[in-house]
């Protein structure tokens, strides 16, 4: 092994003419840059991590579309209620209030029981982990922000429709 500060690949002649030099049987083959053979020694692992990765991106996105679309149908169902709240004298300001915590309650109750069950799998898992602790708070806090932000956006945008209901439209149809 032979750290240098120019490129690797100048220095690998010069590099086996010193060591058959010094020992003319000693056999000096395939030689290679650290990180080339470090990446080619973690191709396997990367690849499983992307694909981990990516597995877990497509699993956040259905369960943000899934809530979206139970809060709009939600809203949707609710839309004579809203209509009536606001014409007995509601804000848009409260039925916004009322939606969001409705529908965030879904996902609070998700992601504790989702951290409840990840702290009771902790050792199971610690073996699949580097560098990280299973019960690594700093790992939990980013977790809940991850799962709480876009189910924030998914509730968001059906309690801002709740809020636009016309009460003489919303009362007139049934």
């Amino acid at each position: 092994m032979i750290r240098t500060h120019v490129d690797p690949a100048a220095i690998f002649p010069v590099a086996q003419q010193t060591v058959w030099r010094l020992d003319p049987e000693q056999p000096v083959s395939h030689p290679q840059v650290m990180e080339r053979l470090l990446q080619s020694t973690t191709l396997d692992r990367r690849f499983e991590t992307g694909l981990v990765a990516g597995f877990a991106a497509a699993a956040l996105f259905l369960a943000t579309l899934g809530l979206f679309s139970i809060a709009s149908l939600s809203m949707a169902r609710r839309t004579r209620e809203f209509g009536i709240r606001l014409a007995l004298g509601a804000r848009g300001a409260d039925l916004l209030r009322l939606e969001l915590r409705r529908t965030l309650a879904i996902a609070v109750a998700g992601v504790a029981f989702g951290v409840t069950a990840s702290l009771a799998l902790a050792r199971v898992v610690a073996g699949f982990l580097y560098g990280v602790a299973a019960w690594s708070p700093g790992v939990y806090g980013v977790a809940i922000v991850v799962l709480i932000v876009p189910a924030f956006v998914a509730a968001w945008f059906p309690a801002r429709r709740a809020t636009k209901v016309d009460p003489m439209v919303a009362l007139r149809y049934e």
